[in-house]
């Protein structure tokens, strides 16, 4: 790893093992995401970070520097501790006082472009960037719809199939939970509630028609609730959407005699050509 000259006001780390202990602790626990490349990329979950992390432990670190860094460990843990964890990872853990005192906490993060003012100047802003990646998986209890990300944005997921939702919420429809443009690649990448009961013509061929009278009441009762969520569709109104092209009706496969009971409609939308 290359070596940054600190500047002047900069505390100097006095057992640089403690950096090293963190860079082995976060290789050694991948999880595997996609950038907007579309490229296997390895980021580490908040919740193995807080496993390492603890009040002490930064405590510990902060007076193995020189002079010791004085500083609100709890905030620190609250507020900071994926840019502190960046700057451990790249061997410059001093760096988070000049961070600290400035305001630029987690919710900074990624960063776009080089913070003013700081200290490192562009060599520490490359490593930084080029490392934040790892600690700043998408979060998904957050989910704007369309927000541009950058490419180098890790999305913790598993591609299976691409299907492009409508927004909004339906009691009727598979529930879009985000979706994304990764600026360099102008790729568009919609995530959807999971729908594992396959397509309602797949439930057709694969189950048994109900023969007793109140499974059938039951049945075409639920089976008509798929028109209020067709209803949505087409009352939805969208300057980018010129028609609809076709709908692809998909079924959640849950437990019970009575798969169609619990039928919701996802809607596959796709612009004229």
């Amino acid at each position: 790893m290359s070596q940054l000259a600190l500047p002047h006001g900069i505390p100097t780390e006095s057992n640089p093992e403690a950096s090293s202990n963190f860079k082995d602790y976060v290789d050694g626990r991948p999880t595997p995401g996609v950038d907007g490349y579309g490229k296997s990329k390895d980021y580490i979950t908040s919740d193995d970070l807080e496993k390492y992390w603890s009040i002490e432990k930064i405590d510990q670190l902060f007076l193995s520097f020189n002079p010791a860094i004085v500083l609100s460990t709890t905030d620190v843990f609250e507020h900071y501790l994926r840019t502190l964890s960046i700057l451990a990872y790249i061997g410059k853990a001093g760096y988070i006082h000049w961070f600290f005192t400035h305001d630029h906490d987690d919710t900074r993060l990624p960063h776009e472009s080089m913070p003013h003012g700081l200290p490192g100047g562009d060599d520490l802003y490359r490593a930084f960037s080029s490392n934040q990646w790892r600690f700043c998986p998408y979060e998904f209890n957050k989910p704007p719809y369309m927000k541009p990300l950058d490419a180098n944005c890790i999305l913790p997921i598993e591609i299976l199939d691409c299907l492009s939702p409508l927004q909004g919420k339906c009691e009727h429809i598979v529930e879009c939970l985000g979706s994304f443009k990764q600026i360099q690649s102008n790729k568009y990448t919609i995530i959807l509630e999971y729908a594992d009961g396959g397509t309602l013509l797949e439930l057709f061929k694969e189950d048994k028609a109900p023969l007793k009278h109140q499974d059938r009441v039951q049945f075409w009762g639920k089976l008509f609730d798929l028109l209020i969520g067709l209803q949505r569709i087409h009352g939805l109104q969208s300057d980018g959407l010129k028609g609809l092209m076709s709908l692809s009706w998909c079924v959640p496969r849950l437990p019970g005699p009575d798969a169609a009971s619990h039928t919701t409609v996802a809607n596959w939308l796709q612009p004229p050509p």
